[in-house]
C-alpha cells in the first residue's frame, strides 16, 4: 500500500519545480511531459493571441497557476485574460479562456475533470488542441466538441488549424 504525502498549499505555492506541477487536495501532481509538437503549439497560440493584445485587450500567459478551488491549483498550457492583465502573482480572477494542448500521456478523464474545474471557477471558454491530429475541441460544460477554429468572436480572435500547424 502506497502512502500519500500531503503538502500544505503554502508549501506548494512557495516551491519552484523544474517542470511546474499542479496541486490537488494536498497532493503535488506532475503534469504530462510535453513533446516538441506540444511546445510549438503552445508557442504559436500564444504568439497569435499576443498580436491581438492592444487592439482586443487579450493577455495570454503560458503555464500560470490558477486557483480553481480552495484545494486545487491547475496549470493550463495557456490562459487568456481579457481587458486587463492580472496584477497578482497568482490570478484571483478566472481567465476568459484556457487552452490545453494534448500530450501523449494525458488521460481524457483527468482532462475532463480539469475542464469541469475551469468552467466551475468561471472560465468561459475551454479548448483542447490535439497537435498530432491537427484538431481543436471546445468543451461546452458537458462534451468535447470538435470545432474548426479557436475563436472569441467578440474579441476578433479566430485561429484555424492551418494557421497553427501549417
Amino acid at each position: 500500500m502506497t502512502t500519500r504525502t500531503l503538502v500544505p498549499l503554502e508549501e506548494y505555492l512557495g516551491t519552484s519545480y523544474e517542470s511546474d506541477r499542479e496541486y490537488v487536495d494536498g497532493e503535488v501532481v506532475e503534469r504530462s511531459l510535453p513533446t516538441y509538437q506540444h511546445g510549438r503549439a503552445v508557442s504559436e497560440l500564444s504568439d497569435a493571441i499576443t498580436r491581438l493584445r492592444e487592439q482586443h485587450r487579450l493577455f495570454p500567459a503560458v503555464e500560470v497557476r490558477l486557483p480553481v478551488s480552495p484545494s486545487r491549483m491547475r496549470v493550463p498550457d495557456l490562459s487568456v485574460f481579457a481587458d486587463r492583465e492580472p496584477a497578482e502573482r497568482i490570478p484571483s480572477m478566472p481567465p476568459l479562456a484556457v487552452i490545453e494542448v494534448l500530450a501523449p500521456d494525458d488521460s481524457l478523464a483527468d482532462l475532463l475533470t480539469k475542464f469541469d474545474e475551469y468552467r466551475a471557477w468561471g472560465v468561459s471558454y475551454v479548448w483542447l488542441v490535439d497537435p498530432e491530429r491537427h484538431r481543436f475541441h471546445r468543451y461546452d460544460g458537458a462534451n468535447l466538441i470538435q470545432v474548426e477554429a479557436i475563436e472569441l468572436p467578440d474579441r476578433g480572435l479566430r485561429i484555424v488549424a492551418s494557421q497553427l500547424f501549417g
